[in-house]
Parts: structure tokens; C-alpha cells; sequence
């Protein structure tokens, strides 16, 4: 009898993580900071998404929006 014998390793294990402001460069290039403006999660029952941050460049002009939407794997919020 053979056997086989699996090991299922997430492809996000490999991959490079970045700090969220690297990240935010890529899209924005002239991007130098941003400022947190809170809003209501109306979608889970454990509001967890509840900030939209306004990406700004060095004269502190806006040059974008940022919307991080973090989820669960499971249900134990809505599910969408």
C-alpha cells in the first residue's frame, strides 16, 4: 500500500509583506502621509472596517482615498 502525504501551505506564507505606507506609495506616488476619518460599518455585526484614510502628499494636499476592508474566513460577521 503507498501512501501520500499532502502539506497544504497557504500561498500567503511566501508572500513579501510590505508596510501599509510602502504599499500606499505604489499607488500614490506623490503619497507622504494620511489622516483616519472614522465611519459606521453598517455591514458587520462586529464592526471592524470603520475608518477610511485620506491619502495626502507632502503640502499636505489630498490625493486619494484608502479603504482597507478586513474580513474574517468565517461568518462570524455577515457574510457577503
Amino acid at each position: 500500500m503507498k501512501w501520500l502525504l499532502l502539506f497544504v501551505i497557504p500561498l500567503s506564507v511566501f508572500a513579501k509583506k510590505e508596510a501599509p505606507a510602502v504599499l500606499y506609495k505604489k499607488v500614490f506616488k506623490n503619497f507622504y502621509a494620511f489622516s483616519e476619518h472614522k465611519v459606521v460599518d453598517t455591514i458587520s455585526e462586529n464592526p471592524i472596517n470603520n475608518k477610511i484614510l485620506k491619502a495626502l502628499n507632502k503640502k499636505k494636499e489630498t490625493i486619494g482615498f484608502i479603504r482597507e476592508i478586513i474580513t474574517t474566513t468565517g461568518c462570524d460577521s455577515a457574510c457577503l
